[in-house]
């Protein structure tokens, strides 16, 4: 799905969903984990932090939750080690603003406010970045840029995507976009990469972004031939740069050599 544009353009026809759900459906209670010995808990307005070595407990304003990042209602918004939670407005982009609160180990609550309408998409190991999609199109509500925001510098930059890559070879990266809904997502095993599974209207891919190192990405394309079965693929980080995709029965069908840029399928003939 090539356009001429060179910043990364999340086309997701539920991301408008994500970022302004009704303030009125309370989720009760919601968790989420990082990594080992790390999780976030949202219940009665009390958010609860673990890390190694530590807790914390605050109290948080009404209508902020922890954010979803797939379709299925899979929540994000707490970084690798813990120490980093990220709540999102229930109701985003209203007024033209879309908020969020970061909290720390500490009690304090760090409020940030976006113009446009914009989502959760991930956060870097530590905190130090920020990750999201500000919707692109004042009149079509699937076009969405994703942004990196830097917590130290307060800098807000595009995400472009520097490698392409499917069962075929590589291929240039300019003028990229991503069509499509989140399905599933999984992180490396040391929280260094988050790698979301979409479908699209041409064939499932994988958004591969690097937390934490640089606002860029890398896009693995996946078999047009996959596409009616892609809601039943899962994935699976088995080291830090190497990436399974699953069938439904929990088979083997793809592996992703993010080192070199490769992706092997099980099955040679799957490559329409």
């Amino acid at each position: 799905m090539k356009t001429p544009l060179r910043t990364l353009t999340c086309a997701l026809a539920v991301a408008s969903a994500f970022a302004a759900a009704p303030a009125a459906a309370n989720p009760g209670l919601q968790r989420v984990a990082g990594g080992p010995g790390a999780s976030a808990t949202l219940k009665n307005g009390v958010l609860t932090m673990h890390w190694p070595g530590g807790s914390s407990r605050v109290q948080v304003p009404a209508d902020y939750l922890l954010p979803k990042v797939t379709v299925g209602g899979q929540l994000g918004g707490v970084s690798f080690d813990g120490r980093t939670v990220v709540l999102s407005y229930a109701r985003q982009g209203q007024g033209g603003r879309s908020r969020f609160l970061v909290a720390g180990p500490g009690k304090q609550l760090t409020p940030l406010t976006f113009d446009g309408t914009v989502a959760f998409d991930a956060v870097a190991p530590r905190g130090s970045t920020i990750y999201l999609t500000r919707r692109a199109s004042a009149t079509d509500a699937t076009r969405y840029k994703v942004l990196a925001y830097n917590i130290s510098t307060r800098t807000l930059d595009p995400v472009a995507t520097k490698i392409v890559f499917s069962a075929s070879g590589g291929e240039p990266p300019n003028g990229w976009t991503m069509q499509g809904q989140p399905l599933t997502r999984t992180s490396a095993s040391d929280g260094s990469w988050t790698y979301t599974l979409y479908n699209s209207r041409e064939y499932p891919f994988i958004h591969a972004l690097p937390l934490g190192q640089g606002a860029w990405a890398a896009c693995i394309e996946l078999p047009r031939a996959w596409r009616g079965r892609a809601s039943t693929l899962r994935l699976r980080a088995t080291d830090e740069r190497t990436l399974q995709v699953l069938s439904a029965t929990g088979d083997v069908v793809a592996t992703a050599d993010l080192a070199n840029w490769k992706l092997a399928l099980t099955d040679p003939a799957a490559t329409s």
